[in-house]
């Protein structure tokens, strides 16, 4: 197994369409290619060990990158378990911890993590769900320059016809800065989503990212990008399983406010509850 991530840059802004059909806009030139057999990881460790592959990710986006890109940051990791694996972990949880689940008609089931700002504070969630646990810890060490404490953590888990519609993420300077989307598992067809939001803020314009998320895609998006941009995700048929974790660290908190960017949320001009409607 490869012991270390590709990483895919967002492209410009555009939809692209990728093989059968398919959009694969968020792709860009490759800055590092994973290791080959007999390197090492960034940790010391051999890429001929068994999984878990690595202990570190590197090339993940800058400080920089996350508070001030205007799109979200794309890139694919080598993760350290199987789709199927992550399923069953995702079934677990569902079944075990029945007071964190969230099950709305229509959109995905959530698991509620809750706030993480040492590897401890989810030590409850891994005897149920040890890979899960494995690829947060493993994200959230390969964030460099930074120490990021996790605002509020969900596994979502969609099947087919589940719909989360245009939003932004509710972001402020102390206490949500940046939202990380890991995708651990992905069968079937279904699309994670990204449109512009009009200058004057009470319309939105139109698609510019469209893409079918796979096992190991990452998407970081920073507090400059969602002023600027709306997503959403929706499944069509078969499975996703998605860790998504709101984080801040005070280093982007930091940079955010040496420039003066401060967070706009403008749903209440142009979100419709056609959005949870319509695919």
């Amino acid at each position: 197994h490869h012991c270390c991530m590709v990483v895919t840059r967002a492209s410009s802004r555009r939809r692209s369409q990728g093989s059968h059909g398919r959009s694969s806009s968020l792709r860009g030139h490759r800055d590092q290619p994973a290791n080959s057999l007999g390197e090492k990881c960034s940790d010391g460790s051999s890429a001929q060990t068994q999984l878990p592959v690595c202990t570190h990710w590197r090339g993940l986006p800058s400080v920089d990158e996350i508070a001030f890109s205007p799109e979200p940051v794309a890139v694919a990791v080598t993760l350290g378990a199987s789709e199927e694996e992550y399923c069953r972990e995702a079934d677990a949880l569902l079944s075990e911890f029945p007071q964190e689940t969230w099950r709305r008609k229509g959109k995905p089931d959530k698991i509620c993590l809750g706030s993480r700002v040492k590897p401890e504070d989810w030590d409850k969630f891994r005897r149920v769900c040890p890979r899960v646990m494995e690829a947060a810890d493993q994200l959230l060490k390969s964030l460099e320059d930074q120490s990021v404490e996790v605002t509020f953590g969900d596994v979502l888990d969609y099947r087919e016809d589940d719909l989360l519609g245009w939003h932004q993420d509710s972001m402020d300077l102390s206490r949500h800065t940046f939202t990380v989307v890991l995708t651990l598992a992905s069968h079937g067809q279904g699309r994670f989503e990204w449109r512009e939001i009009a200058g004057d803020q009470q319309s939105l314009g139109e698609v510019l990212i469209s893409s079918t998320p796979k096992h190991g895609d990452l998407a970081i998006h920073g507090l400059t990008c969602n002023n600027v941009l709306t997503h959403r995700a929706y499944w069509e048929e078969g499975r996703r399983v998605a860790l998504v974790l709101f984080c801040r660290s005070k280093e982007v908190e930091a940079l955010l406010k040496e420039r003066g960017v401060q967070s706009c949320i403008s749903m209440r001009h142009w979100w419709s509850k056609d959005f949870e409607l319509e695919k």
